[in-house]
């Protein structure tokens, strides 16, 4: 995802308005023209914003901002997005690369987390002569306020889901 903002200043509410939608159209069909969808471009703020005078009181002026994201899934093409949005008036903000089905992968996370668990705790109380009985409680660790540790690795196209959890088990 990439994310943009096309600014525009002047004087009357109204004309800054008008001035901003244009150059937004202008910078949104350059992007569809390289084969994105208009579905796949939203608004994500938008704002209009009175700028005044040293006295404080007296309105001098307008800026409007219109902060919008672009999805693609086609890594080569954001360099190409980037470049006409550019052109056509558009700052970036942000450029976002993550998983698409992110869901399938934090479920397969978590069932491996919890296997490793119990096969960590199988070997524990075997070694010590106990068989494991019923697991008692179980919780996920959490890092960075998500289950979810998703990163990319930096020599490869991969990226890693992982998560932890912690459980406790009635020993026979």
């Amino acid at each position: 995802t990439l994310v943009f903002s096309v600014s525009t200043k002047g004087k009357e509410a109204s004309q800054t308005v008008q001035n901003n939608s244009a150059k937004m159209t202008k910078v949104q069909d350059a992007i569809i023209e390289l084969g994105i969808s208009k579905d796949n471009i939203s608004t994500e703020n938008y704002s209009i914003t009175p700028e005044f005078r040293a006295d404080r009181q007296t309105v001098s002026g307008y800026t409007v901002t219109n902060r919008f994201s672009v999805f693609t899934k086609d890594l080569p093409l954001t360099g190409e997005i980037v470049d006409v949005s550019l052109k056509n008036g558009a700052l970036i903000s942000e450029c976002n690369f993550g998983i698409s089905d992110i869901d399938i992968y934090v479920k397969q996370a978590r069932t491996l987390a919890v296997q490793n668990a119990q096969d960590a705790a199988n070997l524990i109380a075997g070694t010590s002569g106990a068989m494991l009985g019923k697991v008692i409680s179980i919780r996920e660790i959490y890092e960075s306020d998500s289950f979810l540790s998703h990163k990319k690795n930096k020599d490869s196209e991969n990226s890693t889901v992982s998560g932890i959890v912690a459980a406790v088990y009635e020993l026979k």
